[in-house]
């Protein structure tokens, strides 16, 4: 089932929504993850567009792993972004649609992010997780709000503000390791989240991100099985949203790290 809403609706909404619906065993909130184009151009070395690859947008809006979740599993969706004629919110519900899965609710959010409205959501979702018991490995606040190009000042402050607006909610919860960041506009991982909280921890992360690209080309060409750590670590915290495969594992997470799928 799918709604949508606004940020002056969305308590409302989202409360008349819930009382309707059984538990849920995953959550997934993404922003800034909407269909604009289709085509999505990489930089070369030259900064000439040389690479066009497909939008990942719709499996940023509903990743692979959700996808595959099995039908007795259920879970909840949201999308948050802006939606600016009723032409956008309809085409995304309609692409949404057409790849959601029975066991699924979506709820998207026609919303400019600011601190005070991403406070009431994510405050919002918190209440609910934690009144259902869901497990901090069954949750991933995503964030995709990132520019290919040079940001205005705008939009530079949003990429500020929009993570210390998630993170101060989530700070000091059982839930503080749910934030991931989408990597961006990178040919390698341009389908991967990693793990903010693990990031935060290298001091380098820029440079062991450039050597993940590095190590995955080589994998592909020389099948390397062996990282060092900081890239091991990194494969560990990092998720392609393209990836559904099935592992048996002592927990049933949301998703599985990089490092469980490289070898398939």
């Amino acid at each position: 089932m799918l709604i949508t809403t606004d940020e002056t609706n969305f308590i409302t909404a989202f409360n008349a929504f819930i009382q309707t619906k059984q538990p849920y065993q995953y959550v997934y909130t993404s922003f800034g993850s909407k269909f604009n184009n289709q085509d999505v151009y990489f930089n070369a070395g030259s900064n000439t567009l040389t690479t066009r690859v497909d939008t990942n947008a719709v499996i940023q809006m509903v990743p692979m792993f959700l996808r595959t979740k099995p039908e007795t599993s259920h879970i909840l969706n949201i999308i948050i972004d802006i939606f600016p004629t009723q032409a956008d919110m309809d085409m995304n519900t309609r692409l949404i649609n057409e790849v959601v899965t029975d066991n699924m609710d979506c709820i998207l959010i026609n919303m400019k992010c600011t601190y005070r409205n991403i406070q009431t959501v994510v405050g919002r979702i918190m209440e609910l997780v934690n009144k259902q018991s869901i497990p901090p490995l069954n949750m991933m606040l995503c964030n995709y709000i990132k520019f290919m190009n040079e940001p205005n000042m705008t939009e530079y402050e949003d990429e500020l503000m929009i993570p210390k607006a998630i993170q101060n909610v989530l700070y000091k919860t059982k839930y503080e390791n749910t934030y991931y960041e989408w990597y961006g506009y990178k040919m390698g991982l341009y389908d991967c989240i990693y793990n903010v909280s693990f990031s935060k921890r290298d001091l380098y992360f820029y440079q062991t991100t450039m050597n993940l690209i590095r190590y995955i080309n080589l994998i592909a060409k020389m099948h390397i099985k062996n990282p060092c750590n900081k890239i091991e670590g990194l494969l560990h915290n990092s998720y392609d949203i393209t990836c559904c495969v099935d592992i048996e594992m002592d927990c049933n997470p949301i998703a599985y790290p990089i490092k469980y799928t490289l070898y398939m």
